[in-house]
């Protein structure tokens, strides 16, 4: 029997435009390692996906990943019949989980690549990321996005960057299975448009001021990615949650998630 394979079907699109969004970010970061004649340490990710800018353009790259699966279209009828509706189910989870996953860990490689001329592997932060966050010589390149001072005085890069993809691969496994519940429930075009509205709205959660950004965030799953700005404090004022807490929140909205789709498929007429 033919076998199925949702992640070879999932989009690769994503990727080169992914290239294209890491190459214009870190332009500026590579033009200050030459001027400095320092290297680059490869310890950027967390601070990339932590501007709300480069988070809401990424995830709409995670939406188009997730929007080619076929989920109940075209074989996937077949399979459902063939392999029962609790085993199709923890295999679309897991193709999800797993694909989320794989999607985070290339998005890390992928931001080395415009590095590589000045990329230096280091156990540290190392002097480029140290003063780019600590002092305001990235004007000199025009560096248009900001590295948190905050969050490299109080983490080492190796923490940072196992909860940084722990954290976003939850995060985009939470917009998948949303799509996939959304492709179970509504039209395919729900499916895009809600993530897309939820993405959207966590650039206006970094717009709203500091005082005002905690109680946003706690509704903006998007935002609980921006890793730097976990548990930062301001003006004495905590304006989000702990890492910890997104990784818990997110583990726990990823199973709501699966039970309601449990619960969809049940009551589904499929034959």
């Amino acid at each position: 029997m033919e076998d199925r394979d949702i992640s070879a079907e999932t989009s690769a699109e994503p990727f080169p435009f992914l290239f294209f969004l890491m190459d214009v970010f870190l332009r500026p970061v590579k033009r200050f390692a030459e001027l400095s004649g320092e290297k680059a340490a490869p310890w950027i990710f967390p601070f990339l996906i932590s501007d709300a800018n480069f988070l809401m353009v990424y995830m709409a790259g995670v939406i188009c990943f997730f929007s080619a699966a076929p989920f109940m279209e075209g074989r996937e009828r077949y399979y459902l019949l063939r392999e029962g509706r609790g085993r199709w189910l923890a295999e679309q989870a897991g193709d999800i989980l797993a694909s989320s996953f794989l999607f985070t860990v290339i998005s890390v490689a992928v931001s080395w690549i415009p590095l590589i001329p000045v990329l230096k592997f280091e156990s540290g932060w190392g002097k480029v990321i140290f003063t780019l966050a600590k002092t305001n010589a990235g004007g000199l390149t025009d560096l248009f996005w900001k590295l948190s001072a905050w969050y490299l005085s109080n983490h080492e890069p190796l923490e940072a960057m196992l909860a940084t993809i722990l954290i976003v691969s939850l995060g985009s496994s939470f917009l998948g299975m949303l799509m996939f519940l959304c492709r179970l429930c509504l039209p395919k075009a729900y499916s895009i448009g809600i993530p897309a509205v939820m993405v959207v709205y966590s650039s206006v959660v970094a717009n709203v001021g500091s005082f005002s950004e905690k109680l946003f965030f706690a509704i903006s799953p998007i935002s609980w990615m921006r890793v730097t700005r976990l548990g930062f404090t301001e003006y004495g004022y905590q304006v989000s949650w702990q890492a910890q807490t997104s990784i818990i929140v997110f583990a726990v909205l990823i199973l709501i998630l699966i039970i309601a789709g449990r619960s969809r498929i049940r009551r589904m007429d499929i034959t």
